[in-house]
């Protein structure tokens, strides 16, 4: 196995983007350390992505999903919490049926000893016209359809926070996030075929963080993760398997980093 080092990609002040498979990675990172994952699984949808196959057959695909998440467990602090953002319903691409991650999470996250504090809908407020209806007004074989996803909310061991920390976010934001029903224009990005909406992230590490707590997104795509907490003053830590995203990632925190230099 090679050392942790030999995966580094970028480096800034605040955090590490490591290139790489996640499961080769996340053993390698210090236990017990991280205070907030923050990441959006692939959804086994036959999405094309660089170097990650995303048409795997439906229990192969949650037997990878145990694997990464069990790791994950391993490296968070005790109170270390863990934001997980899958859809409710999805048709799977090898087998063609329809299954429910949010279901099957639950169930993998309550094997591997992860504790469930509850479930946030963040609703995509620029969703398309609709044209996918099953059969057309007729009770045949109507489609439901979820302009929204789910974000689940889990922790390690405690859901409060042993030690104290600064806090900065106004009421207003504070009394919408504690809703669990979040308002977010879905993102679009050239770079990558499922980018995170930056005001999510922007979002959920203010309202689940103190201001000197450590982000991972161990699927960190196109970098939303990473730059929104180098925004923000935020340590991060990053991984993802694709150069060419850890490419993309990089170019937008330098590009982030020129602009603030110039103010």
């Amino acid at each position: 196995m090679k050392p942790l080092k030999n995966y580094e990609y970028f480096k800034t002040d605040l955090g590490t983007l490591y290139c790489g498979d996640c499961l080769d990675i996340l053993p390698l990172l210090k236990g017990n350390s991280i205070d907030l994952v923050l990441t959006s699984p692939p959804y086994n949808v036959g999405i094309i992505y660089e170097q990650y196959d995303d048409f795997k057959q439906y229990d192969e695909y949650m037997a990878t999903m145990d694997l990464i998440f069990s790791n994950i467990k391993n490296i968070l602090k005790k109170d270390g919490r863990l934001l997980c953002n899958i859809p409710i319903d999805a048709n799977t691409a090898f087998e063609k049926i329809r299954v429910s991650p949010l279901i099957d999470f639950g169930k993998m996250f309550q094997n591997i000893n992860l504790k469930y504090h509850g479930t946030a809908l963040w609703t995509k407020n620029n969703q398309t016209s609709r044209t996918a209806w099953g059969s057309f007004l007729s009770a045949s074989a109507p489609y439901v359809n979820q302009p929204y996803e789910t974000i689940m909310i889990l922790y390690k061991e405690l859901w409060k926070k042993e030690n104290k920390g600064i806090t900065k976010i106004d009421k207003k934001l504070f009394m919408e996030m504690a809703t669990g029903l979040w308002n977010f224009k879905a993102e679009t990005n050239a770079n990558h075929p499922a980018p995170f909406p930056e005001k999510l992230v922007t979002n959920c590490v203010k309202f689940f963080n103190f201001e000197n707590d450590v982000t991972l997104d161990p699927f960190l795509g196109s970098g939303t993760t990473a730059l929104v907490c180098e925004k923000m003053g935020r340590k991060w830590i990053g991984i993802e398997i694709s150069e060419k995203y850890c490419e993309v990632a990089k170019e937008r925190i330098e590009t982030e980093s020129k602009q603030v230099k110039l103010f």
